[in-house]
């Protein structure tokens, strides 16, 4: 399977623990693919060094799309605190990664009380988004986040991402109260509106990139094929991308 051209989906999934030597063979094997052969990856794995090695890997060869999942496997709260603590490279270079468009993680590893653990996820996530400018698409599962650690993505998303197009923080029943104990809006559904902003400005994108109508009648067939640019209303755009400077100087470049 390793040696093929391109592997739109490749899985490793079994129900016992993955041990560190488990974790270099299958890191050995992704080594073995052309870089970006691989479209998405998921796989057991322990978080800890068996992560870290596989993850190393999974960044340097350009696969697209990675998905850890956790089935019941022991790690301690060290490990991962380690993992995501500020010395770990791994992060750094998902800081600057371009390739990987899709990362989703299970939280099964994450116990309740680990509260500093879950500040740490938060913190380094929170970096990544700042930068990195390839991921379109973040899930966090099973309790991974404190509703402090979602507020810090949340910050994150409106000063300076604007590639982001999904990000799951399950579970999302944390509503948030104003001062007057007015219910408000979620976490998650206010981090969902940002997210909206960046679909649009993803959607405005694409259309800009196609040829514009044509007005001449002699036209050739293969330039009627093509798909043409819709009409934009550049007025009615600019309240959708006000609360994002970087989407509203984009638009009154373009138009």
């Amino acid at each position: 399977v390793c040696s093929s051209d391109l592997i739109g989906e490749l899985e490793y999934l079994h129900h016992r623990t993955t041990t560190l030597e488990v974790a270099q063979k299958i890191a050995t094997a992704l080594r073995s693919t052309s870089k970006g052969a691989i479209g998405n990856f998921k796989t057991f794995v322990r978080i800890g060094a068996e992560f870290e090695c596989i993850f190393q890997v999974v960044l340097d060869k350009g696969v697209r799309g990675f998905e850890q999942v956790d089935y019941n496997q022991s790690c301690s709260e060290s490990d991962v605190r380690d993992l995501f603590s500020a010395t770990s490279s791994i992060w750094q270079k998902l800081a600057t990664n371009t390739t990987l468009k899709k990362l989703q993680l299970d939280g099964r590893f994450v116990e309740s009380e680990w509260e500093q653990v879950k500040t740490n996820i938060a913190e380094r996530f929170s970096k990544i988004v700042d930068t990195n400018r390839g991921l379109e698409e973040i899930g966090f599962y099973h309790k991974m986040l404190s509703n402090e650690g979602r507020r810090s993505l949340l910050e994150a998303l409106k000063r300076s991402n604007g590639t982001l197009l999904r990000m799951e923080v399950y579970p999302n029943e944390d509503v948030l109260y104003l001062p007057e104990y007015t219910p408000t809006l979620s976490m998650g559904h206010q981090i969902e509106a940002v997210l909206e902003v960046n679909r649009a400005w993803h959607r405005y994108h694409l259309n800009s990139k196609l040829v514009l109508p044509s007005v001449s009648s002699s036209s050739s067939s293969n330039e009627r094929d093509k798909k043409t640019r819709k009409p934009v209303n550049a007025v009615a755009l600019l309240p959708v991308f006000s609360s994002k400077p970087m989407h509203l100087y984009g638009l009154l470049r373009n138009e």
